[in-house]
């Protein structure tokens, strides 16, 4: 016997591990640690008969069981991932497409419509519900990316960061109706009297413009029902397609000085169905 075969042989002997043909596997299945009285079942054991390559735990405690709850929810969420990544794709194609990159009106109400249908009360106050809460969360997030446009072409005046600061306190639960309402009322005024004499202060404006929206729609939500004669009119005070409007310098509609860059608002809309796609997982 070489050196090896002793160290091999010692060690046997310490541990008391003998590779024997009536050798016993310890097996636990983690979906079941107790048996039927309660007890732990850590040390149940299966001879060596049963350690082949099908699995032990589905011979000895029958198939895998119902996943619980929470596996639900986790598929659930991954289901959910997986069609929102296809959605956004789709959506970018469809931007990429056209000659001006914009994310027409349809396409948003759609976007708005994955979060969770609209549910208002008698006096057409939004409901608290997670689909409202993602799509303020959502309109919330986009005035922020835009704001250092307003801070910089509009230092004079806080309504922005006023109107930001009050949202979150309304979805927090830390204000009321009434005071947005009157906040708004404040603040339509005041976005108006901020109007600039050049192009830059003119588009910063429109920043202003979508905060305000931003808290109606903190107020009563969105309108995302089917396509109308109206859908063009309402790209005219939808808070995306201000806040789309400060970032890329004017609207795709209009001409001149303050048609929008294609470049820069194709990057603005792609931002913009990302956050949506982070907002809904």
């Amino acid at each position: 016997m070489g050196p090896f075969d002793l160290l091999v042989d010692l060690f046997q002997t310490v541990t008391g591990f003998r590779n024997r043909s009536d050798q016993r596997v310890r097996v636990v299945h983690p979906s079941h640690p107790y048996d039927d009285s309660g007890n732990r079942i850590a040390n149940t054991v299966v001879s060596n008969e049963f350690h082949t390559s099908e699995s032990i735990a589905e011979r000895i405690y029958g198939p895998t069981p119902v996943p619980n709850r929470t596996e639900i929810r986790e598929m659930h969420n991954y289901l959910v991932s997986m069609i929102t990544s296809a959605a956004v794709q789709r959506y970018k194609a469809s931007i990429r497409e056209r000659d001006d990159c914009h994310f027409v009106l349809p396409l948003r109400k759609e976007l708005w419509r994955s979060f969770g249908p609209v549910t208002r009360t008698g006096q057409s106050r939004a409901e608290r519900t997670p689909a409202h809460t993602r799509r303020a969360r959502l309109a919330i997030t986009t005035c922020q990316k835009v704001l250092p446009i307003w801070e910089q072409q509009i230092p004079q005046s806080d309504i922005a960061q006023r109107s930001l600061r009050l949202a979150e306190r309304y979805l927090a639960g830390d204000t009321d109706d009434e005071t947005v309402r009157e906040a708004v009322n404040r603040f339509v005024t005041g976005v108006e009297n901020t109007a600039g004499t050049t192009a830059a202060e003119l588009n910063a404006q429109l920043v202003g413009w979508a905060c305000c929206e931003m808290l109606y729609l903190a107020l009563f939500d969105c309108y995302v029902g089917e396509k109308t004669v109206h859908d063009a009119a309402l790209d005219d005070w939808d808070y995306s397609l201000y806040a789309a409007g400060a970032y890329a310098g004017g609207f795709p509609f209009n001409e001149g000085e303050f048609q929008s860059d294609s470049d820069r608002l194709q990057e603005f809309w792609f931002w913009y169905v990302e956050q949506a796609h982070r907002i809904a997982e």
